[in-house]
């Protein structure tokens, strides 16, 4: 009892504080960043809806900037006089005649009034950017958190390799396999980093703690990744910094069932927090606004899960396109992706059948398929969304390497 009086109040007080920041971001006056938003109008003005980073113009260098000028239109929409309302309405103007890049320079300029619903979402990204617009505009805003995610990753990196030299040479080669550099240039790809390097970094300390305070960090991390995030790469949020306490937590120790009952419970407490937080919202909106979920939820999941398009592609197409990504599968065909996954598969399979493999690695594999899981249960999201959804996989690539040493040691040891 009182551990889950613990879970509530972790709960209620980081929902709490997401909220009120959100309504104390809202209050400040639009002449403050008027003239970063007419810059950053501009700036979006001139982007193509699409671009790449570099020149092999594939999928995982793909930029979507169709995003960005929603959320600095949303931001540039709120109104100060009803702050409570217009967080939770979220409205920004829009038309059907132009792209938002168009609509958000139109609304920069003239300010015309909000008359489109984005409230589906959380949207506190928006908390994020209207602080920063106090000072930047959007290409220096973009900058500024290049460094502070190049930052963060040196300090991971760091830590890491402080304590295990392997881990810390995976986790900057895996950056580089999900091209990490690229999120450098979109809003909408950045946000889950930020926020799982930063849960990363504050995992250290929790390696050896209590599990109920550990699943009280993951129940801060569901609510922040659902108050953040549009749907991208949510579940960085819960892999990186588990990985990370797993890994130390029991590296040199026997673990058994109960080591597997806290991973699950480690994925509940981030799962629900994070489905809860969400489903807050809709009856905020259901309750005081006489908003139906119905109306927004219905299409938008549909569209977004397991629907009739998925049954024209192949069931497994949706984890296909995403592992296609990641370098070097960028530059080959599918069929390399299906060989390789195929190979690993029977790998792993043969490892545990034959006993080389325990319950250690059993525990890694079900952490790496996480995301894997996640492109099941959201299908045509992230077929549709590959170009940034991929980048998930990141500690599923950090636990490939792992496992591979973990067989290379066995073998050297049996040789």
């Amino acid at each position: 009892m009182r551990k889950s009086i613990k879970y509530l109040l972790t709960f209620v007080i980081t929902v709490i504080i997401c909220v009120f920041s959100f309504i104390l971001i809202t209050l400040i006056p639009k002449d403050l960043i008027k003239d970063n938003m007419l810059s950053s109008a501009d700036e979006m003005y001139n982007l193509p809806a699409f671009r790449y980073f570099n020149s092999y113009q594939n999928g995982s260098t793909l930029i979507h900037n169709y995003p960005d000028p929603i959320t600095f239109n949303l931001t540039y929409s709120l109104n100060p006089r009803k702050p409570v309302s217009s967080m939770f309405l979220t409205k920004y103007y829009s038309t059907n005649k132009y792209i938002e890049s168009v609509n958000l320079r139109e609304k920069a300029i003239h300010d015309y009034d909000a008359n489109k619903e984005y409230y589906r979402y959380w949207h506190g990204n928006i908390v994020m950017v209207k602080l920063l617009l106090l000072i930047f505009d959007y290409k220096e805003i973009l900058i500024f958190l290049a460094v502070v995610l190049t930052v963060l990753a040196v300090l991971i990196t760091y830590q890491l390799f402080k304590r295990d030299k392997f881990l810390g040479i995976i986790f900057f080669i895996s950056n580089i396999l999900v091209q990490v550099y690229v999120t450098f240039c979109c809003l909408e790809y950045i946000y889950m980093f930020l926020l799982s390097y930063i849960l990363a970094l504050i995992s250290f300390k929790f390696i050896n703690a209590k599990e109920e305070n550990i699943y009280c960090l993951f129940i801060v991390g569901g609510v922040l990744a659902n108050f953040f995030d549009f749907l991208t790469t949510e579940t960085l949020v819960l892999m990186l910094p588990f990985l990370i306490i797993y890994y130390f937590r029991y590296k040199d120790k026997k673990v058994d069932k109960s080591t597997f009952i806290f991973f699950i419970k480690s994925a509940l407490a981030f799962l629900l927090s994070y489905s809860l937080m969400w489903i807050l919202k809709w009856l905020i909106l259901a309750i005081f606004f006489k908003q139906s979920p119905a109306s927004f939820l219905n299409d938008h999941l549909v569209e977004r899960g397991i629907n009739e398009n998925t049954f024209k592609l192949g069931f497994f197409d949706s984890i296909i396109i995403n592992l296609r990504q990641l370098i070097p599968f960028c530059f080959f065909a599918d069929i390399v992706v299906i060989i390789v996954s195929i190979i690993y598969i029977l790998f792993l399979i043969y490892n545990f059948i034959r006993r080389k493999f325990g319950l250690y690695e059993f525990i890694l594999v079900c952490i790496s398929l996480v995301p894997i899981v996640r492109f099941l249960v959201m299908f045509m999201h992230s077929y549709d969304h590959y170009f940034f959804t991929y980048r998930a996989l990141l500690p599923s690539i950090m636990i490939f390497f792992i496992i591979l040493k973990i067989w290379i040691c066995n073998f050297k040891k049996n040789k």
